[in-house]
């Protein structure tokens, strides 16, 4: 995540609220510690165009794994705001309840909501999903500042999420 410019902590949110840090969750799409969705990224990100294939590569490599959903939030992040935008609408969200907080997003909560995904109107939508992450990522950022760890932006080290995960007692799930 270093080489992306993005802070391992928000990945290690990230994972925690897609797959509790599962490597082998899998949902009828989505599969691995960063939940990738095989039908929309096999065949990109070196992964492989068969989605048996693909899919296994993302349940057992998890470098790979990782790797891709950094690639893919970061690619989302640099998402203009108009883009963003035009999904939106393009996914019938204007009739969303929440339409006017989500169409607000910006930087890293734009790029969480379209990780997660932007069909506002389809049952498997998180609607808290931005909000349940962040609030992940500030508390594992409170407990790695409090073990002094290195966790600001890109200056975290790579040994950062695993000295964060070792310090906690609590189940990462009550974290949310």
């Amino acid at each position: 995540s270093n080489q992306e410019g993005i802070d391992p902590i928000l990945i290690l949110a990230l994972m925690m609220q897609e797959s509790n840090c599962n490597k082998d969750d899998s949902s009828d799409s989505s599969h691995g510690l960063m939940q990738i969705n095989s039908g929309v990224h096999c065949g990109n990100y070196e992964l492989p165009k068969d989605d048996n294939e693909c899919i296994n590569l993302l349940k057992s490599d998890t470098d790979k794994n990782i790797e891709v959903g950094v690639k893919i939030l970061k690619e989302y992040y640099e998402t203009t705001n108009e883009a963003y935008q035009i999904a939106l609408i393009n996914h019938n969200c204007k009739s969303y309840s929440k339409y006017e907080i989500i169409k607000n997003y910006r930087d890293w909560d734009k790029a969480l909501r379209m990780y997660n995904g932007v069909g506002c109107l389809s049952p498997n939508f998180d609607k808290t999903f931005v909000e349940l992450t962040n609030n992940r990522y500030e508390k594992l950022k409170q407990i790695a500042d409090e073990n002094n760890f290195v966790s600001s932006g890109t200056n975290a080290d790579s040994s950062t999420i695993g000295a964060v995960i070792a310090s906690f007692s609590e189940d990462p799930i009550a974290l949310a």
